[in-house]
């Protein structure tokens, strides 16, 4: 989910095109025409051309956001925001409204002012400690507690002040500072934010990649961010652990920030390996398995604790099943076009999940009969009909104890190409092959 300022038709159609053709990705739009409260009836006016798009996810309403007065900007205080929530949602009752907290008191959620609020937290700004994300997301989250809100945080993907003497975050420490925040408690991440100006992608193009594949590990993490027992522990000096509990597996996460500072030069931090003896869940039991392929990973179960050393800017993430849990079978769900062309490519492709495990292979079928098998996500192959009809397409997924699930099926209808009314062929023999002429 990604934060963005637009400005004028000119630069928002091809943006939301842009976002509309990215599977998965959802904006938070916010609009510089508000100076003063003398735009509104043009807000309103980019906020229907917005609800109408498929990238969509909601409407910012207010950036730096505070119970001080004036704010920054427009609007100019807590009254405007309350406002432009009730405008919002009366014109758009489907798309959520956000606001970016900036500093003040906790009195910003005394009443129902948003749906959303995302704290802003920038760490990367010449010399500030990394461990500044775990930090105000956790004073945010208690501030916040006694209200309907759970805050989301801002994860930082720009240069804050656009100066030499400051610079835009690493992809590591972008990761770093994503699993700071789910290690806080923070119940959604606005992912990637940028300003109009080029593509999604060429902002900060290492940074985007590694928004991309958080991406997909978050969905990996969901049933236990969203359902899990959490219980925080802090290991001293910007070491943050945190574990989710669900009735049959846990997922324990360890973060290091340290005392990482976000200098011009990243690599004048020293190195400052740390051991890690977290205890775990009742009922944990080993092995631990590594969460994500290519991560950071090594630490071991011993005795219902996770145990081992990690690095300087490290994210470990292990799953645990629970003494006597029975295996879970995995989720698939299956994404074909419905119709094709007899010797034309279709791209098939799956979404397969296993909350207790991993998923050691999926594999497509084409009424019944083994198309291919794809051990890795994503998982995906190309099928190319040779005959004209009607087929059921599938996919199963198997888990690494054998489990298996098979997707609900879908219709896929082939025609030979250039046959159908307009074509132009129907005289070549496709409609009039059984026609007699006589004198």
């Amino acid at each position: 989910i990604m934060v963005v300022l637009p400005d004028d038709n000119e630069h928002i159609i091809p943006l939301l095109d842009a976002a509309d053709a990215y599977p998965g990705l959802r904006l938070i739009w916010g609009s510089n025409k508000g100076a003063g409260g003398q735009n509104l009836p043009r807000i309103y006016e980019l906020m229907s051309i917005m609800r109408q798009r498929r990238a969509l996810f909601g409407h910012q309403i207010g950036d730096d956001v505070h119970s001080g007065s004036p704010m920054n900007g427009w609007p100019a205080s807590l009254t405007d925001v309350a406002m432009l929530h009730r405008e919002f949602t009366t014109r758009d009752p489907d798309h959520p409204t956000f606001i970016a907290l900036g500093s003040g008191p906790d009195t910003v959620f005394d009443q129902q002012r948003c749906s959303i609020a995302g704290q802003e937290i920038y760490p990367v700004n010449g010399g500030s400690m990394l461990r500044l994300v775990y930090e105000s997301s956790r004073s945010c989250i208690s501030q916040a507690a006694p209200f309907p809100l759970s805050p989301w945080t801002i994860i930082q993907t720009f240069n804050w002040a656009t100066n030499p003497q400051q610079r835009e975050p690493t992809a590591p420490e972008y990761r770093n500072m994503l699993y700071q925040s789910l290690a806080a408690g923070a119940k959604g991440i606005t992912g990637y934010s940028f300003s109009i100006g080029g593509r999604l992608d060429q902002r900060n193009p290492a940074v985007w990649q590694e928004a991309v594949a958080g991406v997909a590990e978050l969905r990996q993490l969901t049933p236990y961010l969203l359902n899990g027992k959490l219980v925080r522990t802090e290991l001293g000096d910007g070491l943050y652990a945190a574990t989710w509990e669900l009735p049959d597996s846990v997922v324990a996460m360890v973060v290091h920030a340290g005392h990482y500072g976000t200098a011009l030069d990243p690599a004048s931090n020293s190195p400052d390996p740390r051991s890690v003896d977290l205890p775990l869940p009742s009922g944990a039991i080993g092995p631990a398995q590594s969460m994500f392929a290519g991560r950071p990973s090594g630490m071991t179960w011993v005795n219902g604790r996770l145990q081992g050393q990690v690095g300087l800017l490290d994210v470990h993430c292990y799953r645990f099943n629970k003494a006597s849990a029975v295996n879970l079978p995995p989720t698939i769900t299956l994404d074909v076009p419905s119709s094709g062309t007899v010797g034309s490519p279709l791209a098939l492709t799956a979404t397969a999940l296993d909350r207790d495990g991993s998923i050691a292979q999926v594999e497509f079928l084409i009424d019944g009969i083994a198309l291919s098998n794809d051990t890795s996500s994503p998982y995906a192959v190309e099928w190319t009909p040779n005959a004209a009809g009607s087929y059921q397409v599938t996919a199963k997924a198997t888990d690494n104890l054998g489990a298996s699930t098979v997707s609900s099926a879908t219709t896929v209808v082939v025609t030979t190409a250039g046959s159908g009314i307009g074509s132009g062929t129907g005289l070549a023999g496709a409609y009039f092959a059984n026609l007699q002429l006589a004198n």
